[in-house]
Parts: structure tokens; sequence; C-alpha cells
């Protein structure tokens, strides 16, 4: 009443067989985990900027010089974001959100987020608001 040879040679090809697929797919489940966390990460990241300069209100944020119609402003993001660089870009616009030279009042502020290294997926995360006078 045991098992013949055949029965345990098939049960070993379903277990391999089995765990050849389960195993193939938990690398890529943790690659997707790690790029769903460095995106939150980001976001976070750029919507803290925003409330900041928010908080901050228009008379207070950085001058944008005569003539020119942006200046940008680096910030650190969280040290958990491998190779992370952040961007905050404040840009005159008229009211049609267009580029503009003139102080017409509106302020379009830039948050963004840059991560990634060799080896490592990176991305791009970038929020954007309307500060007005």
């Amino acid at each position: 009443m045991g098992f013949t040879m055949v029965e345990t040679m098939v049960a070993a090809m379903l277990l391999g067989f089995a765990a050849m697929v389960f195993g193939a797919a938990c690398p890529m489940t943790s690659q997707v985990l790690v790029r769903g966390r460095n995106t939150d990460l980001a976001s976070d990241a750029c919507q803290k900027q925003l409330e900041l300069w928010r908080n901050v209100g228009y008379n207070s944020l950085p001058a944008i010089p005569a003539g020119a119609s942006s200046l940008s402003r680096s910030f650190t993001p969280p040290s958990d974001l491998v190779g992370a660089s952040g961007t905050v870009i404040f840009t005159r616009i008229d009211s049609t959100w267009a580029d503009t030279t003139a102080d017409t009042g509106r302020v379009r502020v830039d948050a963004m987020v840059i991560w990634g290294t060799a080896g490592i997926r990176g991305g791009r995360i970038v929020m954007t608001s309307l500060l007005r006078r």
C-alpha cells in the first residue's frame, strides 16, 4: 500500500514546478512593493514642500529675479529614497497658466523628486500648486 516510484516522481515534478512558479513571483512582488514605497515617499516629500510654501504665503516666496520667469530651489527628500534629489520651481504665470516675466500676482509652484541609482529602478514625481497674492 505504498507509493510507486512513478507516483513519487510525478509528485516531485509537480512540487518542483510549483516552487519555480512561486519562486519567480516573489522577486517581482518585492520589486513592486519597493517601487510603491518609493513613490509614496516621493509623493509625501512633494506634498510637504507644497504645504510649506502655501503656509509661507505669496508675499514670502523667494524673489524671482527681474526679467526671469522662474527660480528653482533644491530640498532634501527622505534619506530612505536612494539617490534622490528634490527641487521646487517657482514660476510667474498669467491667467492662462503661461510663463511670464511680469509680476501678475500668480506663481505656480512645482515640487519634484527624482530618485534612483545604478541597479535600482528610479522614478520621478511632480506636484503643482498655484499661489496668488
